[in-house]
């Protein structure tokens, strides 16, 4: 049993999770690596941004890579809208002097966080369950599951001025998670 823990463990340490590695040195300031997630409304609220400890099942690869390099804010607000926002003359507003920007890496040290967060799985499992087929259906249909079905539509702008503003235009999602 101690042989598996400390092969697993070996398998897991590469340059950007190592001891002073990028993932270390930087993405932990801001993002729960180990997990679990958020156990309390306090904790969910101080987030400053995403858990990643899943981030092998949830994410696609080359996504990751392409943004690590050009990183948007993908909820306008942040990870919590809460500790963003600010009474304006017409409602909410974006406070924007208090958001941070996400760091820009370069190729290399994208591809190498990237290939780290992809070993991040601690959810094969359950995903596996659910045997998601690729299927083809109607646009009708397609629409009706991604706007109604699905409620993707909430956070995700569909065209101009219809749909949510706080998903991302391009799917970073692994297939599988997208059901979730």
């Amino acid at each position: 049993m101690k042989r598996i823990i400390v092969a697993a463990l070996l398998s897991f340490s590469g340059a950007a999770f190592a001891e002073g590695g990028i993932l270390q040195k930087e993405c932990v300031s801001c993002h729960n690596m180990t997990g679990p997630a958020a156990q309390t409304l306090k904790d969910a609220f101080e987030q400053k941004g995403p858990a990643l400890f899943y981030a092998g099942n949830k994410y696609r690869q080359e996504w990751l890579v392409s943004w690590l390099q050009k990183p948007q804010r993908i909820r306008p607000t942040g990870i919590y809208y809460g500790n963003h926002i600010k009474a304006g003359a017409k409602g909410d507003e974006i406070d924007s002097a208090t958001l941070t920007n996400h760091v820009t890496l370069s190729k290399d040290d994208a591809t190498a966080v990237a290939a780290e967060l992809m070993q991040m799985k601690p959810h094969d499992a359950l995903i596996a369950k659910e045997k998601i087929e690729s299927v083809t259906i109607s646009k009708q249909m397609g629409e009706m599951t991604f706007n109604k079905f699905l409620g993707c539509m909430a956070c995700h702008l569909i065209e101009p001025e219809y749909g949510g503003f706080s998903g991302p235009d391009k799917c970073q999602l692994n297939p599988g998670w997208c059901f979730y």
